[in-house]
């Protein structure tokens, strides 16, 4: 999608638009060039939501992906999919390491260690946010900790937003 937003597509558009114009001027050639934009635009739209090249490598758009490695500080984002999110693996043993799960109108699974110390601060509108303890949040915010967190130490700090969604966080062994 970052083409749409090069300086080399709108050179290129308005070149074409240009055209058009001393084509239908001189020669009578009309060539609805705006209708082609938005044609090929929708094209090219659907081509990438078809293939999974829509969005980047944190981002999940009209698709379903596992992320098995996140990376420290990252972003993740689950828009009309779903997005299962494995947080076992993450290394806390030299930094609290701080993860941002937003979640719009889609559904994520969260895996986190059960002996990895943890801290989930939740927000939800119009959702359904599946705590580790049992406990659902569908709108409003929570703060569910591990019993083995504490903010001096380190720990996984993960901050969720779910609107119009449906998340799981789940423990495991």
């Amino acid at each position: 999608m970052n083409f749409m937003f090069s300086g080399v597509f709108w050179g290129a558009f308005l070149i074409v638009i240009g055209l058009s114009i001393i084509l239908k001027v001189t020669l009578n050639i009309n060539i609805p060039v705006v209708r082609i934009f938005f044609a090929l635009f929708f094209v090219y739209l659907g081509i990438s939501i078809i293939t999974g090249g829509f969005g980047m490598k944190n981002n999940v758009i009209f698709n379903e992906v596992k992320i098995k490695n996140p990376s420290d500080n990252g972003e993740y984002n689950v828009i009309f999919g779903k997005g299962e999110i494995d947080l076992t693996n993450v290394d806390i043993s030299e930094k609290t390491v701080k993860v941002k799960i937003n979640t719009v109108f889609g559904a994520s699974e969260i895996m986190i260690k059960s002996s990895t110390p943890v801290i989930i601060q939740s927000n939800a509108v119009f959702s359904g946010v599946q705590q580790p303890d049992g406990g659902i949040l569908s709108f409003g915010n929570n703060t569910y900790k591990t019993p083995s967190s504490s903010d001096s130490s380190h720990h996984l700090q993960i901050e969720l937003n779910a609107v119009f969604s449906g998340v799981d966080i789940k423990l495991k062994n």
